[in-house]
């Protein structure tokens, strides 16, 4: 069914790992304008539903700063127990992310913390993702792909054959006789 489609599978280059959640996370640094002054803007992401696990936004950006914002990530998800993989570039820190905060020129710290949390709510919860099958990665992250994508698929083929029903409906009316004199000839 189309389902499968929708199921991208990595190779063997990809940092992202098809296994299972919480044994990789990614970890990004990023520096965010707001209001003229640059901050930055620290995100962790589970590799396998691309889930952010956690962010945080700080005017500095230290050794002890990344290990609170990990430690803070691991008390959200006491269980994991992942591989921290970081590239020192921009691994996850979309586009339409920094767009987002571009256009919405926040004007202070506090305005830049309720845009991301706006933002990352929107990603985690709704934004669909390619590579994860056009689901959330809140969706992936919690186990419901295979559930939403056979929902697709009964979904889709129950649209297939109202589809069929109705050319046939359409094949059937075009196959009729026609009276040459109309229906109310006498």
């Amino acid at each position: 069914m189309l389902g499968s489609e929708y199921r991208k599978d990595f190779g063997c280059g990809s940092s992202f790992s098809r296994r299972g959640p919480h044994l990789h996370w990614h970890i990004d640094v990023s520096y965010i304008n707001v209001g003229g002054s640059f901050f930055y803007l620290c995100s962790i992401q589970d590799g396998y539903s691309r889930f952010i696990v956690h962010w945080d936004l700080r005017a500095q950006m230290t050794e002890l700063d990344i290990e609170c914002i990990l430690q803070a990530a691991r008390e959200k998800f006491p269980a994991a127990r992942p591989r921290i993989i970081s590239d020192n570039g921009p691994q996850f820190i979309a586009k339409d992310f920094k767009v987002f905060m571009r256009l919405a020129n926040p004007g202070d710290q506090a305005e830049a913390r309720r845009l991301i949390a706006r933002y990352v709510e929107e990603y985690n919860q709704r934004r669909l993702h390619s590579a994860l099958g056009y689901i959330a990665p809140r969706d992936k992250l919690q186990g419901r792909d295979k559930q939403i994508w056979e929902l697709r698929d009964q979904r889709l083929a129950a649209a297939r054959e109202l589809r069929r029903q109705r050319r046939q409906q359409q094949r059937d009316r075009e196959q009729r006789p026609h009276n040459a004199a109309g229906p109310c000839a006498a």
